[in-house]
C-alpha cells in the first residue's frame, strides 16, 4: 500500500508560499508538501514530500501493530479537534 497526501502543490514556486512546513532530513532542512506512507515489512514508514515533489531522505518507522496506529489516529484526530477550537 502506498499512498500520498499533499497539502499544497508541486513543484512550489519561489515565494508561492510563505509558511511552508519544514521537516529535517539527512541532508538538512526539508520544505514540506505532504507526506508519502507506505508498508514496509511489519512496519509503516511515512516520509516528507518535498516541494519538488520527490521523497525526502528521512522516515519515521511505525510498527504495523493495530493498536499503535489507532492510537496514532486517535492522537492525529485530537490535534485536528483542537486547530479547530483555535
Amino acid at each position: 500500500m502506498l499512498e500520498k497526501i499533499k497539502w499544497m502543490d508541486t513543484p512550489v514556486k519561489k515565494g508561492e508560499y510563505e509558511d511552508v512546513p519544514i521537516s529535517l532530513g539527512r541532508n538538512g532542512p526539508i520544505k514540506t508538501s505532504g507526506v508519502e506512507v507506505f508498508v514496509v515489512g511489519n512496519e509503516v514508514w511515512m516520509s516528507p514530500l518535498t516541494s519538488k515533489g520527490g521523497v525526502g531522505r528521512c522516515h519515521v518507522a511505525i510498527p504495523s501493530d493495530p493498536n499503535i496506529l489507532t492510537t496514532l489516529a486517535g492522537l492525529l484526530l485530537e490535534c485536528a479537534d483542537h486547530l479547530e477550537k483555535e
